[in-house]
């Protein structure tokens, strides 16, 4: 399925391979979640209450 083309249904729309299409979809999703963290980051959300933004953990003993 990864090699099956998809065209956009508008004109002019551009055709792509389904994976490129996921690709493209998953960094599209990614921008805008960034620049929602960006938004709450602005305007004094604290961190704590970011609890769906992944964060790395630090090695335990350190």
């Amino acid at each position: 399925k990864a090699h099956q083309q998809f065209t956009f249904p508008w004109p002019g729309g551009m055709s792509m391979s389904f994976l490129e299409l996921q690709l493209y979809t998953m960094r599209h999703v990614q921008e805008h979640a960034a620049q929602l963290s960006l938004f709450l980051g602005q305007h004094t959300i604290p961190d704590e209450a970011l609890d769906w933004v992944p964060r790395a953990k630090d090695e335990p003993g350190s």
